[in-house]
């Protein structure tokens, strides 16, 4: 595996389209999107979900209608490491600012792990 190179930086943005795969929703706070998808897991540096924080911003979201809430803000994604063959692409988009839909999983993708990482923040760069 190559390491990289910070005077690349046009070759870093063109593996990070290689692999980006898109932009969804998904259920964070019930188990594995509500046992429909992987195990989600915490990556390096990445703290467990606090459920008294999770209880903290439901109160303040509004509920089950999320409506005080920026969680279909671009700035405010979490990243994950995934497979995607468990995922049906189409519903997915790659447009930043685009219409988000809930993520549709594969058949297998209970039994596999999405890692969460630290978002990068100049991915998302116009």
């Amino acid at each position: 595996m190559a390491k990289f190179n910070p005077d690349l930086e046009a070759g870093f943005h063109l593996n990070v389209k290689k692999h980006f795969l898109g932009f969804a929703t998904i259920n964070i706070v019930l188990c594995n999107d509500a046992r429909r998808g992987p195990k989600i897991q915490d990556g390096t540096g990445q703290r467990p979900l606090s459920q008294p924080t999770v209880k903290a911003l439901y109160d303040l979201g509004g509920g089950e209608k999320a409506e005080g809430l920026l969680r279909l803000d671009h700035k405010h994604s979490m990243v994950f490491i995934i497979s995607g063959k468990v995922i049906d692409h189409s519903s997915l988009t790659q447009d930043h600012m685009g219409e988000f839909k809930p993520i549709k999983w594969l058949d297998g993708a209970r039994g596999t792990k999405a890692i969460r990482c630290r978002p990068v923040q100049f991915i998302l760069k116009p």
